[in-house]
């Protein structure tokens, strides 16, 4: 059986935060492939131009909040 990775993206301003979120993930046998950006603005930019399966999100985040990012996810 071939595993298909999973792309993830976590924004996150805490890297202690988005760590211990990346070492969860990695807990399972499903192979995560982690990517993490502490700028909610630049995190959009890579969003337009890379595909993700899931975004982890912050709600506290500089500049943007959680929902503001969100919105423009949408």
């Amino acid at each position: 059986m071939t595993k298909i990775n999973i792309n993830i993206l976590i924004i996150e301003d805490h890297l202690e935060q988005a760590r211990l979120m990346e070492l969860i993930l990695h807990r399972h046998e499903q192979p995560f492939v982690v990517r993490h950006e502490a700028d909610p603005e630049r995190a959009l930019e890579i969003m337009a131009s890379e595909a993700f399966d899931a975004v982890v999100l912050d709600y506290s985040l500089p500049r943007l909040n959680g929902l503001e990012v969100l919105a423009e996810i949408k």
